[in-house]
């Protein structure tokens, strides 16, 4: 069994860091809402990737559906996808992957895969089940909107 930990407040920004294909979406939202985003943590598996960017391959299908979704589809594009996956994989493999491993290894008991899973979320993807708002709602923002426009209930 995993030790409890106190939950932690995490900035979405963080969150999104902390998986890179999310990311590649998620940062743009994330700088347009005017939160910062620190990428230079990032720029090691970044480089790390670009020697693997060309090792990333996808089917026939998948490739027909991104033409279909995009239209712009472009080499370019696949290209940006591609360093993108590569660094996803790279990260899964030697961080996270690895940071399990050592979870396993050093608990004294056997883990059950519901607390697996919240500790995965919690401290890996940085997006605890206590925050339902995985971080967008920030209590040191200003907002003019009444209760930060949070609306609860169904009044």
């Amino acid at each position: 069994m995993f030790r409890r930990r106190v939950p932690v407040k995490i900035a979405a920004a963080t969150a999104a860091m902390a998986t890179m294909t999310k990311s590649a979406v998620e940062v743009r939202l994330l700088r347009d809402l005017g939160q910062p985003v620190d990428e230079v943590a990032g720029s090691d598996w970044k480089k790390m990737a670009a020697n693997h960017a060309e090792e990333v391959r996808f089917d026939a299908p998948s490739m027909a559906l991104m033409r279909e979704k995009a239209p712009s589809f472009e080499a370019r594009m696949l290209a940006n996808l591609k360093r993108t996956v590569a660094e996803d994989t790279l990260r899964n493999e030697y961080d996270l992957h690895l940071r399990i491993h050592q979870w396993f290894a050093n608990s004294p008991y056997p883990v059950t895969f519901e607390a697996l899973n919240q500790r995965v979320y919690a401290e890996l993807f940085l997006t605890p089940a206590t925050d339902p708002w995985l971080g967008l709602l920030q209590d040191e923002a200003f907002s003019a909107v009444a209760r930060g426009g949070v609306v609860t209930g169904t009044k």
